[in-house]
């Protein structure tokens, strides 16, 4: 290993090096002097163009997963909007027209958007392509805003956004959706263990999300999580293990309605 570092350092040394190195550290100070809504706004345009040219991913290798099942909850929802059921227990799109509780079983407030642009255009494909739109944005959004925070550097946010929605692309998966809310519930629990924020709230905001959107994903998520306190746990204390278990509660809390249904 020192014969490696001795090749390295001078590798370092040179005077290419130094100069590429100059270029990159110049780049990096200039994108760090952009505004975050410019970024932002580079990240909706990304988002687009991200969408538009993924069009038959989405609409059409996506059926071989659940595509067909979330688009009819979907619709079935934009249904139950247009004659004021704005809280539907029952998708009346399933079985013939008779009903299934999907509502009851899976978180709905994901779908809310796409549903208004369908009972607007009554367009299914595009409705499911807004909604892979949004998937698209606000994991970019979220991932850029979190890895900028912890790094405090932008450019490594901004390609980490540009980068995360790549790797997931199969829009008929149910895990698919809680991506956005991934790089959150991050920053969730670095901002306690690091920063020593105990808001139980900001955490508890989060899980409530995440156990309306997708059950099997929050509770792999949940074991994550266990597992990032345990190799962190010289940083836990009292106080904010507290935190985390209000955290839990509240959470707990905003799905009581949620959870009653679904234990029923």
């Amino acid at each position: 290993y020192e014969g490696v570092d001795r090749l390295l350092e001078r590798i370092y040394q040179l005077d290419t090096i130094k100069v590429i190195r100059s270029h990159i550290d110049q780049f990096v100070n200039i994108f760090n002097q952009i505004s975050n809504k410019m970024i932002y706004l580079l990240l909706t345009t990304y988002s687009v163009i991200f969408t538009f040219v993924s069009f038959n991913l989405i609409n059409f290798q996506s059926r071989s997963y659940d595509y067909v099942f979330h688009l009819t909850r979907i619709v079935g929802l934009a249904e139950s909007i247009e004659h004021w059921d704005l809280l539907p227990n029952l998708n009346f799109l399933f079985a013939f027209g008779t009903g299934y509780a999907s509502p009851m079983f899976y978180g709905n407030w994901q779908f809310y958007p796409s549903a208004i642009v369908y009972m607007m255009i009554n367009d299914g494909n595009l409705s499911y392509s807004v909604f892979a739109f949004l998937i698209t944005f606000f994991t970019s959004l979220s991932s850029y805003v979190v890895v900028s925070k912890i790094l405090n550097n932008k450019i490594t946010g901004f390609v980490v956004a540009l980068t995360i929605p790549c790797y997931y692309t199969l829009f008929g998966f149910g895990m698919t959706m809680v991506m956005p809310l991934v790089p959150i519930l991050i920053y969730s629990l670095y901002r306690v263990l690091y920063l020593n924020k105990k808001n139980p709230l900001y955490l508890g905001i989060v899980v409530a999300l995440l156990i309306q959107t997708h059950i099997l994903s929050t509770i792999i998520l949940a074991i994550s999580s266990a597992v990032f306190l345990l190799l962190n746990y010289k940083k836990l204390t009292l106080d904010k293990v507290v935190s985390f278990v209000i955290s839990i509660l509240f959470a707990l809390f905003l799905s009581a309605g949620y959870i009653f249904q679904y234990l029923e």
